[in-house]
């Protein structure tokens, strides 16, 4: 209906003879087109939309019909004369001096040569783009600008710049509000803990991009986390979970017309019968994915003769034509030989493998389990240690508070109902009242104080409520206090019983996490997520305040972050920190569930 609109104001506007009316009402006509995936529609119309612009020296209607034209041919996959439109188009609003357009026009570059698989080329634009966009406001812009920048240092290996990215792109999103690319930043965070093989991490990313993905109507977002889910089954050897992720998939991509998607996910289930040592239906999910990229290369080269048929004609397209096709039989022919070898080639290696693995295996069984047993009993004293440390600790907090609640508390209590029976016997004078009420006074917040340095050091309601409610309280006063502004999260299975050992101690942790950025961070806004899977307890704890630089930990001299570490030693876990100056801090603390 919007297309027919904006057809109709074309064609009014060109009765008119009114032919910047004509240029507006092409921009709009080639939006919808290239939603629908019109795009050679689309490059006509853009086309003409460069030509009229040119004939009136309309420089801003002509930059922006450049880059219109230039996308159309990107979706095309005709890159060189894509990147020629961007160029000339970036080229006229730099004359211009519309700073507002330099980051649009950088940005686009950037994904250009993505797509182009020059990502040190997309890099180049992606940086000068994030430069552009700083000096500004829109926050959603450089959320995006961040997030097609880390892909490309992702591509290159440079993960640590690219996590820096993603983090930066997530917290632009929050601020917006914007969901969508919220759940780009966890899945890209999600595939960065994958290359690192870091499972659980990848895992929870998945649990909070899916049902973002879903609120969004974002399909491809969604195919994309259930293929994931398939993949970390895998891992996790649960075959049954990673076929039911894997056909969910499947089912998205067949009903939205994902084919590269779709050809990505036979390759994985073929990978999963393979696993499962269910040949017949790992061949024939791999003859499937074989026959859709053989379908997929065959439109591409057909396109590409269909391009040269259209720019050259008659016997020398012919030509080019045949020599395509010849192409397509050859990589055809060698993808299947190439496929069928590393089979072959996988089988024969696996065999050897095996072979020599059981041949290895006895020879090494006693010295393995010798020093096996050395490592655990130095892994025990330590344990000991740390346990005989952390429960002396909790200890020693539990007398301190009931020795402040029920003695001092006991003993200020009487002091204060013996000075409000002298009141009601003494005569005084107004002023002398007045001194008296505010002595009572001071001696309520004294009380008040007291039971609250009480409960800190160990809440009772830890014990009567459970973790979750208790930090969620936490949180909750912390906010009220007007220190910092929490939100606390919670999500998983929460009803399996969680240890009173393990509960104290990530109570401690986090308690510590947050009095942290209280006192050092000068944030605003914070996060507190805990994530229970079946066998871990995953903790986020995140701030936008002013960062600091991680190298300089481990000579940190306060015991903050040593008794962070001892305690997370303590419960075998892991500790992931990512922070840098002005860009907030992020932890992630990954506890084992016992």
């Amino acid at each position: 209906m919007a297309g027919r609109y904006y057809h109709q104001a074309y064609n009014y506007a060109r009765i008119k003879g009114y032919t910047k009316g004509m240029i507006i009402a092409i921009h709009n006509i080639t939006f919808i087109q290239n939603l629908l995936g019109q795009y050679d529609s689309s490059l006509i119309m853009n086309t003409r939309a460069v030509k009229l612009s040119r004939q009136i020296n309309d420089s801003v209607n002509l930059a922006k019909a450049l880059f219109n034209t230039g996308t159309s041919l990107r979706c095309l996959t005709r890159y060189d004369e894509a990147a020629a439109c961007y160029h000339e188009g970036s080229e006229v609003f730099l004359k211009l001096g519309d700073e507002s357009m330099w980051t649009e026009a950088y940005d686009i570059l950037q994904v250009l040569y993505y797509d182009m698989h020059q990502y040190a080329k997309a890099i180049e634009y992606g940086e000068k783009a994030l430069s552009e966009v700083k000096k500004g406001t829109d926050h959603y812009l450089q959320g995006r600008v961040m997030s097609n920048l880390g892909v490309s240092y992702v591509m290159l290996g440079n993960y640590e710049r690219g996590r820096e990215l993603f983090n930066g792109a997530l917290m632009q999103s929050r601020f917006t509000g914007d969901k969508v690319l919220q759940t780009v930043q966890f899945l890209n965070l999600g595939d960065l803990a994958m290359r690192e093989k870091k499972w659980e991490l990848f895992y929870a990313f998945l649990q909070k991009a899916l049902p973002l993905s879903i609120e969004t109507a974002a399909t491809e977002n969604e195919l994309i986390v259930r293929k994931g889910l398939l993949i970390y089954y895998m891992y996790k050897h649960d075959y049954n979970l990673a076929e039911k992720y894997g056909m969910q998939a499947l089912s998205l991509a067949r009903k939205n017309i994902y084919h590269v998607q779709r050809q990505k996910i036979y390759s994985q289930l073929s990978n999963l019968y393979f696993a499962r040592q269910d040949v017949s239906f790992g061949m024939k999910y791999s003859t499937m994915a074989e026959a859709l990229a053989d379908s997929l290369l065959n439109e591409s080269i057909l396109q590409k003769a269909d391009e040269l048929e259209k720019k050259f004609g008659g016997e020398k397209s012919a030509a080019q034509v045949k020599l395509l096709l010849a192409e397509k039989r050859y990589q055809q022919i060698a993808l299947r030989h190439r496929n069928i070898l590393m089979l072959v080639m996988a089988l024969s290696l696996a065999g050897v493998v095996f072979t020599a693995f059981l041949m290895y295996k006895n020879f090494r069984h006693r010295r393995k389990i010798q020093l096996q047993r050395i490592a655990e009993l130095e892994s025990e004293k330590l344990l000991a240690a740390s346990e005989a440390v952390i429960k002396g600790e909790e200890q020693e907090r539990s007398r301190l508070a009931r020795d402040l609640h029920d003695g001092l508390g006991g003993m200020l209590s009487g002091i204060r109902h013996s000075f409000g029976s002298i009141r009601e016997n003494l005569m005084m004078t107004d002023e002398n009242m007045t001194a008296f009420e505010r002595s009572m006074d001071m001696l309520d917040t004294s009380i008040s104080e007291m039971r609250r340095v009480a409960h800190n050091m160990m809440p009772e309601s830890l014990l009567k409520f459970g973790l979750d409610a208790t930090l969620s309280d936490f949180c909750r006063q912390i906010g009220k206090s007007g220190a910092v502004q929490i939100t606390y999260q919670s999500i998983g299975d929460k009803e399996k019983k969680t240890g009173e050992t393990l509960m104290v101690t990530i109570y401690r942790i986090v308690q510590e996490l947050i009095n942290n950025i209280v006192r050092h961070s000068g944030a605003t806004k914070a996060i507190v997520q805990l994530n229970y899977t079946e066998s871990h307890i995953l903790i986020t704890v995140e701030d936008n305040g002013c960062g600091f630089d991680t190298s300089k930990l481990s000579q940190s001299p306060g015991i903050g972050w040593s008794n962070i570490k001892s305690r997370i030693d303590f419960l075998k876990g892991s500790l992931d920190i990512h922070s840098g100056e002005n860009k907030g801090t992020s932890i992630y603390i990954e506890i084992k569930r016992t």
